[in-house]
């Protein structure tokens, strides 16, 4: 079954190392958290991951975010089709520590992928 994840959180897969330019590197371990985290219950292959400005209106992300901002939207499939749901995502998600002021275009009150409420800052769609 195939997912798509939207974030306000800066994702960016720059595959940097500790040592290298802090940047890139906090950027590459906020990729890293949100794939451990979604790997925890089944195996997966990424299929895609975008950046665009993008219209908040409409979408389900916390009412404190208005107006345009850069949005990561990252398509990954498992391999079996029960292996996951969008709830387990939300759940196994919630609270896992980030790092902010990156390439985000909102502000977070707390260093944390937040999957309800106010500052919900990611969302999951099925892509059937």
């Amino acid at each position: 079954m195939r997912y798509t994840i939207q974030t306000l959180v800066d994702i960016t897969n720059t595959g940097a190392r500790r040592g290298e330019n802090l940047y890139h590197y906090k950027q590459e371990q906020n990729y890293m958290s949100l794939l451990n985290s979604i790997g925890l219950r089944s195996n997966f292959e990424v299929i895609g991951l975008d950046k665009d400005k993008v219209e908040l209106e409409g979408l389900d992300f916390g009412s404190k975010f208005k107006n345009k901002a850069n949005v990561w939207k990252w398509t990954i499939e498992f391999e079996s089709l029960q292996s996951h749901h969008t709830v387990l995502m939300r759940r196994d998600l919630d609270l896992v520590p980030i790092f902010n002021g990156l390439d985000e275009t909102v502000k977070f009150p707390n260093q944390c992928f937040t999957t309800e409420g106010q500052y919900c800052n990611i969302i999951f769609n099925t892509n059937r």
